[in-house]
């Protein structure tokens, strides 16, 4: 994976340099190398290494999964004459809301962007599929 690749994918996942240090356990400097494609003083040209890569990689497979997970949740509960009006989803502001709503986020620690990625995902997949998804700020405490 070359640097603007890399760069590219962090932001589109939503996920910060640190993130991506604390996941390979490196520093955050190294994924600075990584994002540039600088020369480090002592190892020579620093490439993304493919673990790093594959989890992103996987990591944007699981939004998509998971945003298509919820379409087919809607379209089954649909086919049981449930029919929702709008589709309420939920943005949460701080990562300790997010991650105590939902605690499978907190596991992977993902920031509050990377749940904002997979919201928007969701909202796009529902919309095609027509219902009508909107995305809200949490109320404090859910």
């Amino acid at each position: 994976m070359r640097p603007a690749e890399f760069t590219a994918r962090l932001e589109y996942l939503g996920l910060g340099r640190a993130w991506v240090a604390s996941a390979g356990g490196v520093s955050e400097r190294t994924v600075d190398y990584w994002c540039t494609g600088a020369i480090h003083p002592r190892r020579g040209k620093m490439t993304v290494p493919r673990h790093i890569a594959a989890l992103l990689i996987n990591l944007d497979k699981q939004l998509w999964d998971a945003a298509k997970r919820t379409v087919e949740l809607t379209l089954e509960q649909a086919d049981e004459h449930v029919i929702p009006g709008e589709i309420e989803l939920f943005s949460y502001r701080t990562e300790k809301a997010l991650w105590s709503a939902l605690p499978e986020m907190g596991e992977a620690k993902l920031p509050v962007a990377t749940h904002q990625v997979l919201l928007s995902r969701t909202q796009s997949l529902l919309n095609q599929a027509g219902f009508k998804a909107q995305i809200y700020s949490a109320p404090d405490g859910k």
